[in-house]
Order: structure tokens, then sequence, then C-alpha cells
């Protein structure tokens, strides 16, 4: 492998924290789960939900594992020796971790299998990345049409309310 340059490591150690604000291991479970939204977030989580790469995900596992922490149980992502074609780089959940099916909705870029080849995170070409892009604004456009209408029928909508009152 060769060695990274100095902003490639700090790309790296930019994902890995980025990641470790958003992530925990549960070592009693086995399982790597999001950590739980504050009342603001979740507000924030209905216009856009922050996703993160399967890839840093990987690299925060190895970190969590055997970096600075030096955690004492098994790892558990791997990643490029799975035999999936048609993919330069796929990962497999390991040694009995799992992420919990709610917490999925919070990764992209796979793919991501589980360790009995279950696809848990699919790979997005160009045209699925657009099309999750534009989901994500769904709620933004609501508020956006709401707001319209408003401005639309204001004038019925104003005898509504004085007829309510």
């Amino acid at each position: 492998m060769t060695k990274l340059t100095p902003s490639e490591e700090r790309k790296r150690k930019k994902q890995i924290d980025d990641f470790e604000k958003g992530w925990y291991a549960d070592p009693s479970t086995s399982e790597i789960r999001h950590k739980k939204l504050s009342k603001f977030q979740k507000f924030l989580n209905l216009f856009w939900k922050k996703k993160y790469k399967v890839s840093d995900m990987y690299w925060w596992s190895s970190w969590k594992w055997y970096g600075w922490n030096m955690m004492p149980y098994a790892d558990a992502v791997k990643h490029d020796d799975i035999p999936i074609k048609g993919f330069p780089r796929k990962y497999q959940l390991v040694n009995g971790w799992s992420i919990p099916k709610e917490d999925l909705d919070y990764l992209y870029e796979g793919p991501l299998i589980d360790e009995n080849g279950n696809i848990l995170v699919k790979h997005q070409s160009g045209l699925q990345k657009f099309v999750s892009i534009i989901s994500q604004l769904k709620p933004l456009s609501w508020i956006v049409m709401f707001v319209l209408f408003c401005i639309r029928f204001r004038d019925e909508i104003a005898v509504f309310l004085q007829y309510l009152k």
C-alpha cells in the first residue's frame, strides 16, 4: 500500500472525525449504530438528511479497531475481497457485526453486504445519485408549494379565516 500524502491524511482524518460524530460501535450487541439526533437535528433532518459514505465507515472502523483506541473486539468491516463483480471497492460486515435497518438510511455509496451476502447499501450510479438528491429535496418542495398555494389563494384564505372567527 502506498503512503498517503499529508493532504490525503488530513482528508482521511476529517472523514473519520465526521463519521465518529454521527456513529458509534455498541460492543454489547455487536452493532454499529447512528447516534440519536437532538430535536434541532431532527428538524433539519426533515429537509436534508445527513448521509455518510460506506467508505468512511470502513476507515472509521479500521481506526477504531486498530488505531488510537485499540478496541479489544474483532474488526467489523472488511473490503475488496468480496466476490461481487463490477464494483471496484466492496464492503462487508464481518465477525457478527450488524447495522440496524433504520440506520442504513444514513449510509450511501456501497455496496455494503452482511456476512450472508445480502446487500444492505446499494451502489449508486450517476442517475441514481441524482434521484437520491431530488428525493431529499422533496420536503423542501412541499413547503415551497404550500407558500405558493397561500400566495395564489390569499383572498380565499382570508375569507375562510374571517368565516372561522
